[in-house]
């Protein structure tokens, strides 16, 4: 019976260090949600700012700061770019996993079980 005690206490550690590691995985995508909606605000306020200033010389090729509307209208049309969120989201998600299977060899160690 101490066995299957042990083998009992483990799996309820583990369990829980599963649920601090899918946690801390919720928190990672909400992060990237909340940043993911910034930067596409911001790509937006920039779009829609070229725009109308693109929209106010497009048809006087002669006008003033015609050609850096135009570069800035081209520009602001490149999609927004999430490299970044993406990134940290990955890195969090990473994190997670590392202690996770840290914590799980700890359990395993502190009670006498062999994990692969």
């Amino acid at each position: 019976m101490p066995d299957h005690n042990r083998l009992r206490e483990y799996e309820d550690a583990k369990t829980q260090a599963e649920a601090r590691r899918q946690q801390a995985i919720s928190e990672a995508y909400r992060a990237f949600n909340v940043k993911h909606a910034e930067t596409m605000r911001n790509h937006r306020e920039a779009y829609m700012a070229a725009r109308a200033d693109w929209d106010a010389v497009k048809s006087t090729p002669e006008a003033d700061g015609y050609e850096e509307a135009r570069q800035a209208f081209l520009t602001a049309n490149v999609p927004a770019d999430h490299t970044e969120a993406r990134a940290e989201m990955a890195s969090a998600i990473r994190a997670a996993d590392t202690a996770y299977h840290a914590e799980v060899q700890k359990i395993a160690a502190e009670h006498g079980v062999t994990v692969r």
